[in-house]
């Protein structure tokens, strides 16, 4: 799993001189333009599990009342996605997991973008 290292946005400048202030407006500034790109800190890639009916993934950007969305970036991920086998529950989404339900077989290569919102 991999998740984007996107720096947050200090709470406050910290250093109240003006360089100091100047600098938060530049992070300030950095993450907004971020934000603008669609840089929002919110996905992550992971793989199913072979041999296996259901894949843990941890992220902690996921909570109880969030969506997660997948978007397949493999040809078996592909036909895995448009399968019946392929669940996310809202049950199953939990602050800081989600537990996705898949065809049990022993590809390895079935490799998803998940997007979380909220």
């Amino acid at each position: 799993m991999s998740q984007a290292g996107h720096s947050p946005l200090p709470r406050g400048p910290g250093d109240k001189s003006v360089d100091g202030l100047v600098r938060f407006a530049q992070q300030t500034s950095d993450v907004v333009n971020g934000i603008m790109r669609g840089r929002t800190n919110n996905q992550f890639a992971g793989t199913l599990t072979a041999n296996a009916a259901s894949s843990v993934f941890m992220n902690a950007n996921i909570a109880n009342d969030s969506t997660v969305m997948a978007v397949p970036i493999t040809s078996n991920a592909w036909a895995e996605w448009r399968g019946a086998s392929f669940i996310i529950n809202a049950a199953d989404i939990m602050n800081g997991q989600v537990t996705v339900h898949h065809a049990n077989n022993s590809q390895t290569d079935r490799t998803f973008r998940f997007m979380v919102i909220g």
